[in-house]
């Protein structure tokens, strides 16, 4: 039996990862061979809390939405649930009951644990390196008037409706005559 076993796991080379979803801004998001989680590097430096400004003006918060994509009409603040999807949650883990002597991982000057080119993972696991300016669910949602519609229902939605016809008013009893009585 020999006296040294050979650790499975090197610490000064191994690089620790987060499962997080695919990016809607990532053209693999609607390819359905791709996976829908991603491996994202964890860093080892814990990034500054950002502070979310309240004191951002209706317009100022308004123009911040458009830039994230949320096209809602109201005075919720939907910026206060974005998060950074590269950003580390500090978790405090108990302390190990064994005292082992460790070195640090090799890091670079930011603080970042670099990913070894040794990894051999398919690049289909991680996130693309290009994302595209509009996410995927802005693309789907509908703009404009969609052209593939009846051009009699377009020419009814284009037309002004003119409230002082008289053609244009409901009897009286209009549901009595939809119903054939």
């Amino acid at each position: 039996m020999p006296k040294t076993k050979k650790k499975f796991i090197d610490r000064k080379k191994a690089v620790t990862f987060n499962l997080v979803h695919r990016s809607q801004r990532d053209p693999l998001a609607a390819d359905e061979t791709a996976p829908q989680r991603v491996l994202v590097p964890v860093s080892a430096n814990i990034p500054q809390k950002k502070e979310k400004d309240p004191d951002l003006t209706p317009e100022q918060r308004r123009e911040e939405q458009i830039k994230y994509g949320i096209y809602f009409d109201d005075d919720y603040n939907y910026l206060q649930h974005l998060k950074d999807s590269r950003e580390v949650t500090l978790v405090v883990q108990p302390k190990p009951i064994h005292k082992r002597k460790e070195k640090s991982a090799a890091t670079t000057e930011d603080g970042t644990i670099p990913v070894t080119e040794a990894l051999n993972l398919p690049s289909s696991v991680f996130a693309s390196e290009v994302e595209e300016d509009v996410g995927l669910l802005n693309k789907a949602a509908p703009q404009g008037l969609c052209l593939d519609l009846d051009p009699e229902v377009v020419a009814a939605l284009d037309d002004d409706f003119d409230f002082d016809d008289p053609e244009n008013e409901l009897e009286d009893n209009f549901i009595d005559l939809a119903m054939g009585e």
